[in-house]
């Protein structure tokens, strides 16, 4: 995948603020850090987002968030990663493994929800 200096850059900051904070990472942060303008981040993040390079969380807390694809493209090892299977029933599906889990809300000791992005063919 050719990526571009700035593309480079800006995945860069991106999984250095995400492992930093720990949290989705706003554009208009990465583009501080980078002294750049914030519409050139948004703009550069949208065709990330198209390489499957970053996903963008919504809401106000939203932001983007790296991909395994992120550290693949940049050389990186990603941190604490494990294959988590998927069952159906009291079956393994073969070929499919949760990808990433990110939980949207977990104030609440009784109720929490999350969005699982799955990998494989289902």
């Amino acid at each position: 995948m050719d990526l571009t200096v700035i593309q480079k850059e800006i995945l860069q900051e991106l999984v250095n603020i995400y492992e930093e904070k720990n949290r989705p990472v706003k554009g208009t942060e990465i583009a501080k850090r980078l002294n750049r303008n914030p519409g050139t981040i948004r703009n550069q993040m949208q065709a990330l987002k198209a390489l499957n390079l970053v996903d963008g969380v919504p809401g106000p807390r939203g932001g983007y968030i790296p991909t395994s694809n992120t550290y693949k493209a940049l050389g990186l090892t990603y941190k604490d990663t494990i294959e988590v299977p998927i069952y159906k029933g009291d079956k393994k599906v073969e070929g499919v493994c949760v990808e990433k889990i990110i939980f949207d809300t977990v104030a609440h000791e009784k109720a929490c929800s999350s969005m699982i992005q799955i990998r494989g063919d289902t």
